[in-house]
Formats: structure tokens, sequence, C-alpha cells
């Protein structure tokens, strides 16, 4: 029989530096979750959510030697899944004609 505390996962804490213009997005990210659900988003989460949504794309560091090279490469993933999401639901409605 195990435990909840077993089942938690070790977290890190992570020290970053952000411009201003960066953490004011990630506060209106947070209130806007407020205003809208009644539940504040913590930055924390936010980031977290951010990571994790790069992880399970699949995007890597392979290739990479600068912050802009990334976004470049995160950006190319999120457009390979629009345009692969565009097809299947062309096809869907074409199905239905």
């Amino acid at each position: 029989m195990s435990t909840q505390h077993e089942k938690k996962e070790l977290l890190s804490r992570v020290i970053t530096f952000l411009t201003r213009e960066e953490l004011d997005y990630i506060d209106k990210l947070s209130k806007d979750s407020l205003f809208t659900t009644g539940t504040k988003l913590p930055k924390a989460k936010i980031i977290e959510a951010m990571v994790e949504a790069c992880m399970k794309k699949g995007v890597t560091g392979e290739n990479i030697h600068s912050k802009e090279e990334l976004m470049n490469k995160i950006f190319e993933e999120i457009a390979r899944k629009a345009i692969f999401q565009g097809s299947k639901s062309r096809k869907k409605t074409e199905v239905i004609k």
C-alpha cells in the first residue's frame, strides 16, 4: 500500500529573471483566469503549463543555439499541429457533405 507522499513528484525550485514585459504577461494570464473563472492561476503553474506543453509537443533542444531559435522551434511545432488539425477537420466536413 503506497501513501500519498510516495506518489508526489519531487519538485525543484527554479529562479529566473524576466523582463517587466514578460512578467506583466504572466501576471495578465493569472488575472485573466481569476476574473473569468474565479480561480487565480499562480505564476508557477503558468510556467509549468508552458513547459509541459513543450514537452508534450516533443520540443527538444537539439540544434538550438539561442532563445530565438528555441522560440522559432516552438512556433513551428504549434503551426504543425494547427495545420494537422485543420486537415483533419476538413476531412470530417468532406465526409459529411
